[in-house]
């Protein structure tokens, strides 16, 4: 069985959360897993869903993705994450020194790739990152170089929800396509949770 330790940066509850579980459902007796979540909704939703969880009161995520990007006042939302950072290393510690060592650490969203690298670094094993939200166009300036270059150094697999999202990752980022799971009830339906997915 392989050990995977999954970890969701965002406290507040939506699709990434379903999804999430819904893979681990669909894995369950190849795929033992270990969730890390902020506190908040999405861990109220994953606690009913996960047999192994770590909730900690926060998790820093850095947004540079298409409808989140810093500019103007959001830059003070940087500001907190970057403030916060020390005590999410504090965290990744202390979890890192309670787990039985991961064959793989997953990071459900891109936006929590200091947090996946963080862990990685800890442990020594590979590490995948889910790429969930469309990354906008802006390819050239210097935060896209700096994702894209990190990226490429300490990620083992890039994994896109679908091509339209693939395709706003820039030139020369490697990635695979793996399409959320749609559940299917016996009518053939879709189902499966709040959103369909």
């Amino acid at each position: 069985m392989l050990n995977v330790l999954y970890v969701n940066t965002t406290g507040h509850f939506s699709g990434a959360a379903v999804s999430l579980t819904q893979t681990i459902r669909e894995l369950r007796g190849s795929v033992r897993a270990v969730v890390v979540t902020p506190k908040g909704s999405a861990s109220s939703y994953l606690s009913d869903h996960v047999k192994e969880l770590f909730v900690v009161p926060w998790l820093s995520h850095f947004d540079h993705t298409r409808h989140g990007r810093y500019r103007g006042v959001r830059w003070l939302v940087f500001v907190r994450e970057l403030l916060l950072w020390p005590i999410t290393l504090l965290y990744i510690r202390k979890i890192s020194h309670k787990l039985d060592k991961p064959d793989l650490i997953h990071v459900n969203e891109i936006t929590g790739i200091f947090v996946g690298i963080s862990f990685k670094r800890r442990l020594k094993v590979p590490l995948v990152v889910h790429v969930r939200a469309h990354m906008g166009s802006r390819h050239t300036g210097w935060r896209s170089k700096v994702l894209w270059s990190l990226c490429r150094k300490h990620v083992d697999r890039l994994v896109c929800i679908d091509e339209n999202v693939r395709a706003t990752l820039g030139p020369g980022v490697d990635a695979t396509v793996i399409h959320n799971a749609l559940v299917l009830d016996t009518n053939g339906a879709a189902g499966g949770g709040p959103f369909g997915v």
